[in-house]
Order: structure tokens, then C-alpha cells, then sequence
């Protein structure tokens, strides 16, 4: 008589195992997918808080520390201006998806939480470049203060546009020589 000695594996729980490990994985990736922009306004009603930031310079990251499927940047800020949420903050850190520029100011929809902001989405965080002044928003109702923040924005990449397109031509003169 020979014995059997090979484990014996319940294929139901082989599928079992490997349809969680697709779950889990799944779930994980889908965590971190960006949304799809549903509008101004709802942006604006689902961000707790809506601030002005200027960065300072970004957080080194602590030893041992990893993010996994987390935000790429993590800045130290200035809070410039409340629009809606906590009020009283000054300083904070801010973790984003997008890159900031130091002395840039920056509107921002987001989460704030134990001494971070958090904003992610495709455009919770808006660059508002250098000329941005508290006096542009002061006394306008939230919506009249985004759209003046959003023209500033347009007007600014108009400007860089513009310069860059300076700066092209002076370049493609090398070629013409």
C-alpha cells in the first residue's frame, strides 16, 4: 500500500486566495485614482477648507517614513488667506500631487487635519503666481473671490505664455543665421 504524502489543496480556496489578492490590489489602486472634475462649485462645496498658501520650501522626508500610493509633494506653507474653513492657521504643511514654486502663491481646496493640508485632485491646488494681493479678494462673497483667484491664474499663464513665446523666437534665430 503507498501513502499519499502530497499536501492536499482545496482548489476552491486557491481561487479563493487569489480573487482577495486581486480585491485587495484593486481596492489599493483605485484609493489614490484622481476623480473626475465635477465643477467649480462642487469642488467648492466638498473642500472643508479653501485657503491662499505660499510654500516655503519642501518637507524633507523622515527616515523610514514611505508613503505608499500617497501624495508626490509635501511643502511647508504660509497660509496667506482663509476663504472658507479653519481660520487662525499660519503655519502648516500642505501635501499635494502638484509641485509648488516658492514665493508663488497657490489656491488651494483641500482637508485640513492635525497641521496638514491635504489636496488632492486634478485642480485642488491652483497656481495664482506672484501678484496675488489680499486686497483683490477682500469683502467679495467665496464665489466672486474664485473667480477673481481663477482670472489671476488665466492672466498669469497668458504673461508666461507670452514670455516663453519671446523666448522661443530669440532661440529659433540661432537657426536662421
Amino acid at each position: 500500500m503507498r501513502l499519499n504524502c502530497e499536501p492536499r489543496t482545496d482548489p476552491s480556496m486557491k481561487t479563493k486566495t487569489i480573487v482577495t489578492f486581486l480585491l485587495l490590489t484593486a481596492f489599493c489602486v483605485i484609493a489614490r485614482l484622481p476623480y473626475n472634475f465635477m465643477g467649480w462649485d462642487r469642488l467648492k462645496t466638498e473642500s472643508p477648507e479653501i485657503i491662499i498658501a505660499g510654500p516655503k520650501e519642501p518637507t524633507p522626508p523622515e527616515a523610514g517614513v514611505v508613503f505608499e500610493n500617497g501624495p508626490d509633494f509635501d511643502f511647508s506653507i504660509t497660509v496667506l488667506s482663509v476663504l472658507k474653513g479653519t481660520n487662525g492657521m499660519r503655519h502648516a504643511r500642505l501635501l499635494s500631487d502638484h509641485e509648488l514654486r516658492p514665493r508663488d502663491a497657490y489656491l488651494v481646496f483641500g482637508k485640513y487635519e492635525n497641521g496638514i493640508y491635504k489636496a488632492n485632485g486634478e485642480f485642488s491646488v491652483v497656481p495664482l503666481g506672484r501678484r496675488y494681493k489680499r486686497e483683490m479678494i477682500s469683502g467679495k462673497t467665496l464665489d466672486d473671490q474664485i473667480r477673481v483667484l481663477i482670472q489671476l491664474a488665466i492672466d498669469n499663464l497668458d504673461s508666461e505664455m507670452a514670455s516663453k513665446q519671446v523666448e522661443k523666437a530669440r532661440l529659433e534665430t540661432i537657426f536662421k543665421k
